[in-house]
């Protein structure tokens, strides 16, 4: 560049030169003057990108985009600032106007404004209302809980932070005779938070990567660079709370090769044996890592595969990966080869402190399935073999899998600039050994949590009458409008649910046609204990989570506490509730129901509605196989075969139970030589749909089975000596589900009953299921499913639950196995289940 300099330098001298009206960071010299000199020194001296991008970071900068031909800087740009948001608006053999789009639609999402109106000026493209979910989410995490020092102990630090301590051992045995090595730690998902976004089945698992990084760690400390072969023998899970105690065994040398064993027990149970999860070789490393791939990424003639609903299969296969194992960013097929792309998301922190982090070749492993299609169902690593660590601390990588003629495949892995960082001569797969996935931890109960402060802003509260019409409201529009609940008292709860819910109903819509109030938030006002009010609340849930800032609830006795308690809402926290005068959060917490010592004479009848249902069916045949001869059947259709049970004392009674004199008469039923001992309702309906779209008929129609069901059967029993009054309720009715707003309702009134009946001194239990693989739910793909944070209960399971439930002291439960990795994973959490994410 040199003979040029002169001639360029009277060229820009010429030029006015003025300050940039917007920051520019130099690549030449921090902080310099942008005159003549500057451009002449630009075209000669070194560039200076990294620095230039730090200096972005600390400027605080948190979305790059790069002008130019292709996604070179990109990349580069995430190497040095993982956490920004960084994309190219050209990308070399890609179409320009889908490349540029995407880059667009990725600043949007993550929250930069887009002029889309200009962009799409011309093209015949209109904007369209879409459902108002927020997409724009942060996430805090907790710090690290720091792992006790244990150099006071005599013991080194282990350097890694996975392991606390490490320590040699000198053995005596001539066979065996030279130094060992051990390695200490615990684990859990306190002191490594990003460990909990690894689920299989619900249950946080230890990732097979995080076994291979010990391996790894184990064989630096002895001059073995090489993992020869490491064998992960079962899961290691961890628990909800609580930590597992971790030992890395590395054996003697054997003629340059040790032996190193990954063993675990749980800390808080001392006298559990411990368990071996993964033993193998380690040895001297290799001489010359394998190339990853040729020189152009991605090969011109790979096929890109389409990785949108990659992460919800994975969910609906029983893979729980959270935000931190979600890294796998694009991948591409040529021949029987695959190659990846991944990154290590903000999430999963200190790269710098591990070889490789296990998050980031986790997300490599996610790719391997694809290499080896005849192989179905998901699978885990299982067999590692020829395994040599080049380099540390990357963050992205780029992936070369191939496949072995006689199984596995073979891993290359490299950063953005080609340099090694891993090499695996083979990797095996195998279907996860899964653990019990039984019901024990899958009960829920909602508490209420006392707010420590209110908002520091407090909205306008405007209390509206129970008869007034929204056009009544002062203007400009108040921030938030309360609604007491109807006043009328009614003997017949049922036809008071059906009035409020239709009241409620309509106040919604209206609320949601009113331009005047797309900036306001209705208040319903909700009397605890009353079974009406409970609808009501029901279908509010519903259409707050379909409209978020739009709707909210107040639980509260006295109408005075309105006015004080509606300032605390906020979009944050749509539902509270006021007791003694204090506000308070509803959130769902684990469950630890009370025993009861009463239980169902197998000599009485158990009286089932709903009973040729899809759950209805499997429940009668659990109860025959409990020894319950006496089964009195009712439903709206005739019973399939297999439920004809030669027994004369099963019997099924066609019964329409939204008819109060049809309940009678089925309860009557019984007779006296076998009395009533047990009631389960498990009739209901569904008409889904949003709120905005509802009718009073789909309204009416979804509430009654349950309802009026609920209502008359409470009716007709309560004053008979029963030990059981169960009522098959939806976790709809707790969580609001988007879609739902009229089924919500009907089983939010059977939680105001059970409520009702205990107060009453009667038995009552409310279960509030999650989705069952039968049913009216089965119908649902299994990515919806596992994408509101539950899984789906097998039949199984589903039994075993209502077993345990209806041997407690009654009130409402929800059932359904959590999985916290999936829920942790919704763009954002409910606030009634932030202290399970």
């Amino acid at each position: 560049m040199d003979p040029m300099l002169a001639e360029f330098q009277a060229a820009v001298e010429g030029l006015p030169v003025g300050e940039p009206s917007i920051p520019i960071v130099s690549t030449v010299a921090p902080g310099a003057r942008f005159d003549e000199g500057y451009w002449v020194r630009q075209v000669r001296e070194p560039v200076r990108f990294a620095d230039a991008v730090a200096a972005l970071g600390e400027a605080g900068v948190t979305r790059v985009v790069e002008l130019g031909p292709d996604g070179s800087l990109t990349a580069a740009v995430g190497e040095i600032l993982p956490e920004v948001v960084a994309v190219p608006v050209l990308r070399r053999d890609r179409d320009e106007e889908e490349t540029a789009v995407r880059a667009l639609a990725a600043l949007h999402v993550d929250g930069a404004t887009v002029d889309w109106a200009e962009l799409l000026a011309g093209t015949g493209a209109s904007v369209v209302d879409l459902p108002t979910y927020p997409f724009r989410h942060e996430r805090f995490w907790p710090p690290a809980r720091p792992v006790g020092d244990a150099t006071g102990l005599g013991l080194d630090r282990a350097r890694h932070p996975l392991l606390g301590a490490m320590t040699t051992v000198t053995t005596t045995d001539p066979s065996v005779a030279g130094t060992a090595v051990l390695f200490t730690g615990r684990l859990s998902v306190a002191t490594h938070p990003w460990l909990a976004d690894h689920a299989v089945a619900g249950t946080v698992v230890v990732p097979g990567t995080a076994l291979l990084e010990l391996a790894i760690r184990a064989g630096d400390e002895v001059g073995c660079g090489r993992v020869a072969d490491l064998a992960l023998l079962t899961p290691l899970e961890l628990p909800a709370a609580g930590a597992a105690q971790l030992q890395v065994w590395v054996g003697t040398d054997q003629t340059g090769q040790r032996s190193v064993t990954v063993t675990a027990r749980r800390a808080d149970v001392p006298d559990q044996p411990w368990t071996t999860h993964a033993s193998g070789r380690l040895a001297e490393t290799d001489e010359q890592p394998p190339p990853l791939t040729a020189a152009q990424w991605p090969p011109r003639d790979a096929t890109e595969i389409d990785l949108t609903d990659f992460y919800d299969t994975a969910a609906a296969d029983g893979f729980g990966y959270g935000p931190a194992f979600r890294g796998l960013r694009s991948a591409w097929r040529r021949d029987t080869e695959i190659f990846a792309e991944v990154a290590l998301p903000a999430q999963a922190r200190d790269a710098a402190a591990f070889g490789l982090h296990p998050a980031l070749l986790d997300a490599a492993v996610q790719a391997v399935p694809f290499a080896t299609p005849d192989e179905a169902g998901p699978r885990l690593p299982f067999a590692w073999e020829d395994v040599s660590l080049h380099a540390t601390g990357a963050t992205t990588l780029r992936v070369r899998i191939t496949p072995r003629p006689h199984g596995g495949v073979a891993l290359a892995a490299a950063d953005t600039a080609g340099a090694p960082v891993l090499s695996v001569g083979s990797l095996t797969l195998r279907a996860p050994a899964r653990a019990d996935t039984g019901p024990a931890d899958a009960l829920f109960t909602v508490d209420l949590v006392p707010v420590q402060q209110p908002p520091s802003q407090q909205p306008e509260v405007h209390l509206l009458d129970r008869d007034a019409d929204l056009a009544a409201l002062p203007e400009p529009a108040p921030a938030v409008v309360v609604v007491d609940p109807d006043g009328a008292e009614r003997a017949d709860l049922a036809t008071a649910a059906h009035e409020r819910t239709a009241r409620a109903l309509d106040l919604v819509q209206a609320w949601l046609a009113d331009e005047r109030l797309d900036r306001s938030r209705l208040v319903f006002r909700i009397r605890p204990g009353d079974p009406g009010d409970a609808a009501v609340a029901g279908l509010v849930r519903s259409a707050t989570a379909e409209h978020p800032g739009r709707f909210g609830l107040l639980d509260a006795h006295d109408p005075r506490d309105a006015a004080t308690a509606a300032a605390f809402l906020t979009d944050d926290e749509p539902h509270l509730a006021v007791r003694d005068g204090r506000v308070h959060l509803p959130r769902l917490r684990r469950a630890t129901p009370t025993p009861d010592d009463t239980t169902w004479d197998r000599d009485g009848t158990v009286l089932v509605t709903g009973a040729t249902g899809g759950i209805g069916r499997e429940l009668v045949r659990h109860l025959l196989a409990r020894g319950f001869r006496h089964l009195l059947l009712a439903g709206r259709r005739e019973p399939v075969a297999d439920l004809a049970e030669p027994d004369p004392e099963v019997r099924f009674l066609p019964c329409d139970v939204t008819d109060r004199d049809a309940v009678h008469a089925l309860v009557r039923a019984a007779g006296a030589a076998h009395p009533l001992t047990a009631v389960v309702h498990a009739a209901g309906a569904v008409d889904d749909g949003v709120v905005a779209d509802l009718t009073q008929e789909r309204l009416s129609a979804v509430l009654a089975p349950k309802v009026d069901g609920a209502w008359h059967l409470h009716e007709a029993t309560r004053d008979l000596d029963l030990a059981g009054f169960v009522l098959f309720s939806s976790a709809a009715g707790v969580l609001g589900t988007p879609g739902q707003a009229n089924y919500a309702a009907a089983n939010a009134f059977l939680h105001g009953l059970v409520e009702l009946r205990r107060e009453a001194g009667l038995p009552a239990h409310a279960i509030a299921w999650g989705a069952w693989t039968v049913g009216l739910a089965a119908g649902l793909p299994d990515a919806d499913r596992a994408r509101g944070g539950f899984r789906t209960l097998s039949v199984a399971d589903g039994l075993a639950l209502f077993d345990r439930v209806t041997a407690t002291a009654g009130g409402t439960l929800l059932a359904a196995p959590l999985d916290r990795a999936a829920l942790r994973a919704r763009p954002l959490v409910p606030p009634l289940l932030r202290e399970l994410a």
